[in-house]
């Protein structure tokens, strides 16, 4: 006997380790399957790119003029003239135009955090409507179970002339609806296996096991809190760092920045003299130095980025304020379906009894049938009502986990 209670312990352990992976291996597939994933990865990765694009010099400018009318100098004509010219921001420019743009990455994985979020989210309450579905499938099978056999205590009766044809009518009319309603829910089931085969950028015919049984999930042993990593709270913080940046290299766009060039001037030879050095070509170097005189353009940008700073800061304080309260309010939406769900186990074992009292007095003849089924069919709707709580509860931790951030 005690071999057999362990041998029913460890499938117990088994049952529950196969529904945790049943729906981590689809999260996993969803994240790494995913097509607007993969693009938003893709994206990225493409981001990164930008800084390379901005902290590198200018190209130098290369000029060339060529004279119709040549400018005579002592040593003969001017005939074409080449120069090179290349600007030079002021020091630390470059990188901070570097800076400004990596903040473009960073925020490129931001969202597909929050993207994955989104999506795992999104993935876990199809998964539950899944079960549902399943579930109730099997609930109006049991049902009609029940129902049928209750038709052949009454048809017994009937036979005897101690029954009624109403009770018999009815019990037929509540399997139909049964049936019908089975229909129904594997429409259902075929629908959200739909969606789940989209995200995880399968067929949608693509099988998802799932577990026979439906139970409420148990609160945790301890709570999280709202962690400041959240993709949604680090959205504002990157913005806020980038608009840093953005003051810093405003600073240093108002320095003076520097070109520096070099002239070549060929020069031809002239025809009316001998003289030294005749028709020698001319090399001058030259430094432009750009001066930024009109500094209320910078002093705008500079307002605008402190402007944005403290419209972040809300948002983010607001947004911290949100999930907080998402968090605490489907703590409050589990705790209220985990009662639920104890109160009507209680209430359909107090049915049960019943029901068996009554059986014992109708085989007695102090008891109607019609007790009986009414009865059952109270006992069918606390089922539902059972199976509606047992769902919010996983709907609560689900949206607790994305208030919080986790995935899995």
């Amino acid at each position: 006997m005690k071999h057999i209670v362990v041998i029913l312990w460890c499938l117990t352990g088994v049952l529950h380790q196969l529904e945790a992976q049943s729906l981590d291996s689809l999260l996993q597939e969803c994240l790494s399957d995913n097509r607007m994933l993969a693009a938003l990865r893709t994206t990225a990765q493409a981001e990164r790119y930008l800084p390379q694009q901005v902290n590198q010099l200018p190209d130098p400018e290369l000029g060339i003029n060529a004279f119709v009318l040549p400018v005579e100098t002592r040593l003969g004509p001017q005939q074409l003239r080449l120069g090179v010219t290349q600007m030079i921001p002021w020091k630390g420019t470059l990188d901070a135009r570097g800076n400004v743009a990596a903040f473009s990455a960073r925020m490129a994985e931001n969202q597909l955090d929050r993207t994955a979020i989104d999506m795992a989210y999104r993935l876990k309450l199809d998964y539950i409507d899944l079960r549902r579905a399943r579930s109730s499938v099997a609930i109006a099978k049991k049902q009609i179970a029940w129902l049928d056999q209750l038709r052949a205590l009454a048809l017994t009766r009937l036979q005897s002339s101690a029954g009624n044809l109403a009770v018999l009518t009815q019990i037929d009319l509540k399997v139909r609806e049964l049936e019908w309603k089975i229909g129904q829910f594997e429409r259902e089931a075929a629908i959200q296996l739909q969606a789940i085969n989209q995200l995880r950028n399968q067929p949608g015919d693509a099988p998802v096991e799932t577990p026979d049984a439906l139970e409420a999930v148990p609160l945790p042993a301890f709570f999280e809190s709202a962690p400041a990593t959240h993709p949604e709270l680090r959205d504002p913080e990157l913005r806020q760092l980038q608009s840093d940046a953005r003051i810093a290299l405003v600073g240093l766009e108002r320095k003076p920045s520097f070109g520096v060039g070099l002239d070549y001037i060929v020069v031809g030879s002239r025809t009316d003299m001998d003289m030294p050095r005749n028709g020698r070509d001319i090399i001058s170097p030259r430094v432009n130095i750009r001066i930024p005189l009109y500094t209320d353009v910078y002093d705008a940008k500079i307002a605008e980025q402190q402007l944005r700073k403290e419209a972040l800061e809300l948002n983010k304080a607001d947004t911290q304020n949100k999930l907080g309260q998402l968090a605490a309010q489907s703590l409050l939406q589990w705790e209220s379906a985990l009662e639920e769900t104890a109160w009507i186990a209680s209430h359909l074992e107090g049915l049960q009894q019943l029901i068996r009292l009554k059986m014992s007095a109708w085989e007695s003849g102090q008891a109607s049938f019609e007790e009986i089924l009414n009865l059952y069919l109270e006992q069918e709707n606390f089922s539902w009502r059972n199976l509606q709580a047992q769902i919010r509860s996983h709907q609560a931790k689900a949206a607790r986990e994305r208030a919080l951030g986790i995935v899995y």
